[in-house]
């Protein structure tokens, strides 16, 4: 299998941030810091986030996001679990089992 490194969007921290909100500051702290040591996080340009705006294809901006990150990082896919509100994507999508077996 080939070394594959991954992705995140660098807005999906404050998502990830917000769903620990029960949990302690420094365990929030924790868990971003070892996702970001994992993770390489990619941006997106002002004039990729106002493309964004501007993108009546998708129906949820996070996504429309997610894929200009993607996009301007030169990343070959996006994985997730919600294949179907990314069927405009510019950047390739599949689910994980997908994903998967694309690299086994």
């Amino acid at each position: 299998m080939d070394k594959v490194q991954g992705y995140i969007a660098f807005h999906s921290l404050s998502i990830i941030w917000y769903a620990l909100r029960k949990r302690t500051d420094s365990e929030r702290r924790f868990w971003l810091k070892n996702i970001c040591n994992i993770l390489k996080v990619v941006s997106a340009t002002h004039e990729q986030v106002i493309e964004a705006v501007d993108n009546t294809y998708f129906r949820d901006f996070e996504d429309c996001l997610q894929d200009e990150c993607a996009y301007g990082a030169g990343l070959q896919y996006i994985v997730t679990c919600n294949v179907k509100d990314f069927e405009n994507a510019k950047t390739k999508v599949c689910n994980p089992d997908e994903f998967i077996a694309i690299f086994m």
